[in-house]
């Protein structure tokens, strides 16, 4: 499974620490075969900047967490679906890198931005919060 992971969901692990964040699952799951996880350049500076600025302590973990991920390029590609054109533009240019880039799933914990698209599959991907994915996927 491609999944590709939206900054807040990085955040959250920082923040937290992988002994408490469920989303530090992702990256067991990644470890066992189950996934491959992804994210791309904007992501990586959203999460950056916010960790930088909000809990700089947490930087070593998210370096740590970038060893396992795979970049992808940005992409500002455009689509008619108008649940995404009402996305902010940085949203915007998360969903379409991850739809340009084949990705089967996005996780973000945006639930205020992304509550339109939530659990709606666009073109091959599906949309999910990080508890919903790891609901969704328990036992496959």
């Amino acid at each position: 499974m491609k999944v590709f992971l939206d900054s807040n969901v990085l955040f959250s692990i920082c923040w937290s620490g992988k002994e408490v964040s469920r989303s530090w699952l992702f990256f067991e799951l990644q470890r066992q075969g189950h996934l491959q996880l992804f994210i791309s350049r904007l992501v990586h500076d959203e999460t950056s900047f916010n960790l930088q600025t909000k809990r700089p302590e947490s930087i070593k973990l998210f370096k740590q967490l970038l060893a396992e991920l795979t970049f992808i390029q940005d992409s500002f590609g455009t689509t008619a679906h108008p649940e995404i054109m009402r996305l902010p533009l940085n949203d915007r240019v998360i969903f379409m890198t991850a739809l340009t880039h084949g990705m089967e799933y996005v996780i973000s914990g945006n639930s205020r931005d992304f509550s339109g698209i939530y659990g709606q599959r666009i073109g091959t991907m599906l949309t999910l919060s990080p508890a919903d994915f790891l609901k969704v996927t328990k036992g496959r």
